[in-house]
C-alpha cells in the first residue's frame, strides 16, 4: 500500500520531460514569431526611414554649408 507511487514514477517522469520539451519549444517558437513579426515591421517601415534619411541629409548639408560660409566670412 506504502509502494504504489513506485509504479506511477515513469509516467511522472515522462509526463515532465514531455512538458519540459513542449515548454522549451513554446518558448523557441515564441522567439521566432516575434523576431520575424519584427523584421516584418522594420520591412514595412524601410520607405519612412529612407524619407527621413533624405531631410537628415538635407538638413545636415544645409548646415554644413552655412557652416563653410561663416567659415569662409572669418577667414576673411
Amino acid at each position: 500500500m506504502f509502494f504504489w507511487p513506485i509504479f506511477f514514477w515513469p509516467i511522472f517522469f515522462l509526463a515532465y520531460f514531455f512538458l519540459a520539451y513542449f515548454f522549451l519549444a513554446y518558448c523557441f517558437l515564441s522567439y521566432f514569431f516575434y523576431l520575424s513579426s519584427f523584421m516584418k515591421l522594420l520591412r514595412g517601415l524601410e520607405p519612412y526611414w529612407e524619407i527621413e534619411t533624405f531631410f537628415t541629409r538635407l538638413i545636415l548639408s544645409k548646415l554644413s554649408e552655412k557652416l563653410l560660409i561663416k567659415s569662409k566670412i572669418f577667414e576673411i
